[in-house]
């Protein structure tokens, strides 16, 4: 991972609110879907850039 990003971690129990993100949106939500392909999106994008 590049030096000026910090990992996200979504299951931290100590967050402000809500105290899980997987307690407050229901597995299914569009949500997560979004969360996944952005990841996959930023991940394709480093690797083109670590390429080129």
């Amino acid at each position: 991972m590049a030096q000026n990003f910090i990992a996200v971690d979504r299951d931290q129990a100590f967050l402000l609110l809500p105290p899980s993100l997987r307690e407050w949106l229901p597995e299914g939500h569009l949500a997560w879907c979004l969360l996944v392909l952005y990841r996959e999106a930023n991940r394709a994008l480093l690797r083109a850039e670590a390429i080129s």
